[in-house]
């Protein structure tokens, strides 16, 4: 997790740092909102969906263009969910992260930013406005490192 104690000053973590909190944040069923989930599986939106709802997650896929994933309701945006999502992974390119991360601030949920996904300006953003936020790790590898250690 990153914090901005000041908006211009970023307190930095350890990799081990980032993945024992990734570890903590995923340990137990989280109502998890995946931006960027895609019905093609080769898609990592796509991965990081089946992953987090296999490992017994509540998982929202959001994608205004698709209306339902494996049987799922799939939701425009994140005013349209059920419920308040726990955490927001930003399965999405760079640039579109930029664009939507703003919207995730103010929550209350952890903003996940996996590895590909985002640009440091983003994460510094959020962390400027108060938001938790996970960035650097993957949400697939801690699901598979956590099942892999039980």
């Amino acid at each position: 997790m990153r914090r901005a104690e000041v908006a211009s000053e970023e307190i930095a973590m350890s990799g081990a740092e980032i993945l024992g909190q990734a570890k903590t944040t995923l340990a137990v069923p989280r109502r998890v909102a995946v931006l960027g989930a895609s019905r093609e599986p080769e898609k990592y939106g796509h991965e990081v969906f089946e992953v987090l709802r296999a490992a017994g997650h509540t998982v929202w896929p959001v994608n205004p263009k698709v209306t339902d994933l494996a049987g799922v309701p799939c939701y425009p945006d994140l005013d349209a969910l059920p419920g308040a999502p726990e955490v927001i992974v930003l399965a999405l390119a760079p640039a579109v992260t930029a664009k939507v991360a703003p919207g995730c601030a103010g929550r209350g949920a952890v903003v996940w930013l996996p590895p590909g996904c985002f640009e440091e300006s983003t994460a510094a953003a959020l962390a400027a406005r108060g938001t938790e936020v996970l960035a650097g790790v993957c949400p697939v590898y801690v699901t598979r490192l956590l099942a892999a250690q039980r």
